[in-house]
Parts: C-alpha cells; sequence; structure tokens
C-alpha cells in the first residue's frame, strides 16, 4: 500500500511541476516578448520560415499528453521556432500572455498561439484568427479560453501598436469546416466581417462533447 501510495505521490509531482514548468514559459516568454519587441525577427523573414511548415489544424487538439506536448516544445525551441515570434496576445480576465506565431502546425503550437488561414491576416482588419492547444489543465496555452465573458478584453501586442477587442461571442462548432471556392460558407467562424461589421478576432481550440470532438471558439470585435 506504500509502495503504491508513494508511486501516485511520484507521478502526481511530476505532473505539477511539468505544468509548473510549462506556465512558467509561458511568462518567460511574455516577459521577453515584451522587453525585446523591437529586436525580434522581421515580419518578411518570418513568413518566409512559417511557410516551411505545414500549416494544419488538425494539430489543434488535445489528445496528446503532457508529455509529448514537451517533447514537441523542445524540438520547436532547438529548430529555432521560439525566435520568430512577431505578436502576443494578452487576456487579462485570465492573465493569459502568449507569443503568436504565423501558421498553425505542431511545432508554433507547442509555444504558444498561431495565425490560421488567412496568410495575409492584418491586426484590426477582416477576421484574425488564431489557434491554440487545448490541454485541459488550467494556465496552459488556450486551456482556459472558455472561461472567457462576454465584454471581456483581449488584447494584440504587436510593434504597431495594442488593438483591443471584446468577446461578444462564444460557441461551438463541428471539427471541420466547409469552403465554397476556398471561400469559407456564410456565417463560419471563418467568414469575413460584412460592409459595415466590425473587424474580428477569433479564437478556437478543440473541446471534447457529446458529439465528439468539437471546435470551441471565441469571438471579439475591434474597440
Amino acid at each position: 500500500m506504500k509502495k503504491w501510495l508513494f508511486g501516485f505521490l511520484g507521478v502526481a509531482l511530476i505532473v505539477v511541476c511539468s505544468v509548473f514548468g510549462y506556465v512558467s514559459y509561458q511568462k518567460h516568454e511574455g516577459e521577453v516578448f515584451k522587453q525585446n519587441i523591437e529586436k525580434k525577427m522581421p515580419v518578411d523573414q518570418i513568413n518566409a520560415h512559417a511557410k516551411s511548415y505545414k500549416e494544419d489544424a488538425t494539430n489543434v487538439n488535445n489528445d496528446m499528453s503532457l508529455g509529448q506536448m514537451l517533447s514537441i516544445q523542445k524540438e520547436a525551441i532547438e529548430m529555432g521556432v521560439n525566435k520568430q515570434v512577431f505578436a502576443q496576445i494578452q487576456i487579462p480576465a485570465l492573465g493569459l500572455a502568449l507569443p503568436i506565431f504565423k501558421g498553425a502546425n505542431q511545432y508554433t503550437l507547442s509555444l504558444g498561439a498561431a495565425t490560421y488561414f488567412y496568410e495575409d491576416a492584418e491586426m484590426g482588419k477582416g477576421n484574425y484568427v488564431l489557434a491554440g492547444h487545448n490541454m485541459e489543465m488550467p494556465g496552459v496555452l488556450f486551456s482556459d479560453i472558455q472561461k472567457l465573458s462576454l465584454g471581456e478584453v483581449m488584447d494584440l501586442v504587436s510593434n504597431d501598436g495594442v488593438y483591443r477587442y471584446k468577446v461578444t461571442r462564444k460557441f461551438i462548432v463541428p471539427g471541420y469546416f466547409r469552403l465554397i471556392d476556398g471561400v469559407p460558407e456564410e456565417n463560419s467562424f471563418l467568414s469575413l466581417p460584412k460592409k459595415g461589421e466590425k473587424p474580428l478576432l477569433t479564437l478556437f481550440t478543440c473541446v471534447y462533447t457529446s458529439q465528439g470532438k468539437e471546435r470551441y471558439v471565441v469571438q471579439g470585435e475591434l474597440q
């Protein structure tokens, strides 16, 4: 019994330390971003690097363990992906500050949030879409975005300034989406705002519901 108890406590301690380490990494990257934003890699160089990795929304899931995620994160850092940060998303209500990378893939998603679908997306214009992992662990990546309330603030911070959005919608969509002639179908979470509507910020991650694996979406309008 004692051996079983000690074994259980040992595993629990490892998990707690791993989560703490992951959250600490996020906070460290946030501070580095604030201090060195002017020294970051030029945007055109970031775009060139991003195109060398395959963008794949299937990577936005919560199927992997924290250990697997940390392994991918280590590989991403060895590849220098962590140096390709060009902006940051800050959500005060969640105490969240994550680096933003170009293109959603297993490497960028292990380190922070990543742009999705629109290669030429600009902050403060159109529909700025960010993907992130739901590790179902408080404080880690996009695990907490389901806790956001309507009206709460989401900031995009870059060399160009701060773009503030307020949460206007929260909803769940299927794990897939349809394109019609390469364009998202009307009323998709990927759709561009209609004429006269405000620019959007869209965050999405995976969740499991009674329908299986779906996507949890948070949208906000530019203020």
